[in-house]
C-alpha cells in the first residue's frame, strides 16, 4: 500500500469518526435490507416464495416451452 492510499484510508476514517461526534454519538439503525425484519413470520413467508420463484421459474419456463412446440 503507497502513501497516498495510507493517508486516504486514514482521513476516511477520520472523517467518520468526526460525522458521528457531530451528531451528538446518535446514530439511526440503517436496516440493509429494503423491507421490514421485525416479523419473523413475514420474512419466512418472503424468503420462501423468493426461493421458490427463483428456483422453480426455469422449470415453469422449460415445462411451457415443451407444452408450446408439442
Amino acid at each position: 500500500m503507497n502513501a497516498f492510499a495510507a493517508r486516504s484510508l486514514i482521513t476516511r476514517g477520520a472523517f467518520a469518526r468526526q460525522r458521528l461526534l457531530r451528531s451528538g454519538g446518535h446514530h439511526e439503525h440503517m436496516n440493509p435490507v429494503p423491507f421490514n425484519t421485525d416479523n419473523k413470520a413475514g420474512l419466512a413467508v418472503k424468503v420462501a416464495l423468493f426461493t421458490a420463484t427463483g428456483f422453480g421459474l426455469p422449470f415453469f419456463v422449460a415445462w411451457y416451452h415443451l407444452r408450446d412446440s408439442a
